[in-house]
């Protein structure tokens, strides 16, 4: 868990940061209601997706597929989004609109693993821990994108990496437990 909590951070800090650069279009200017409307946009389907993911992974008591998928679908989303860039503006501005909610999507069930399967006496400290680590990659993630952006003076390396570290912490999730763990003193 710290290592999947670490690479979300890592990309959702990283493309919170940079969300302006890949707005950005191809030769018309955007005033600033337009760039409002349009980085207002994908956080509203964040929203959305949020509240479908929860209540469909608290019906059906599965908690890491609900997590996985929205990493992948992000992850490859955020890929695809500078990869169609050059081609069509709105292709690239859509694949943007499902990448930015992955990692929103997936923190309800993903913060529910640790409290479905392991001890109480454990769980604080562990949740705690996770937590703690995971939350060094909203440093380091816009840090490692920001000196990706500033050496290649694009955003294409940068979002692919952020969408690879997604896409990975999505793989990593199949590990994670799916019933009660117990621990012998």
């Amino acid at each position: 868990m710290l290592i999947i909590y670490f690479l979300q951070n890592c990309a959702n800090y990283g493309l919170m940061t940079f969300l302006g650069e890949g707005l950005k279009s191809g030769g018309r200017r955007l005033t600033g209601l337009e760039y409002g409307i349009l980085f207002a946009i994908p956080y509203a389907v964040a929203a959305i997706c949020m509240i479908i993911n929860s209540t469909h992974s608290d019906r059906t008591r599965e908690r890491r597929g609900h997590v996985a998928v929205p990493y992948i679908v992000s992850g490859l989303c955020l890929i695809g989004s500078v990869l169609v860039k050059p081609h069509s503006f709105w292709a690239s501005y859509a694949l943007l609109c499902f990448a930015v909610p992955g990692p929103f999507t997936a923190l309800a069930p993903f913060w529910a693993i640790p409290a479905e399967t392991l001890p109480r006496a454990v769980l604080g400290s562990v949740m705690g821990l996770v937590n703690a680590i995971g939350n060094l990659g909203g440093y380091f993630g816009p840090t490692i994108i920001g000196e990706l952006k500033m050496r290649t003076s694009s955003i294409v390396l940068p979002f692919c990496v952020m969408g690879a570290a997604l896409v990975l912490a999505g793989l990593l999730t199949v590990f994670l437990p799916k019933r009660p763990q117990t621990f012998q003193s």
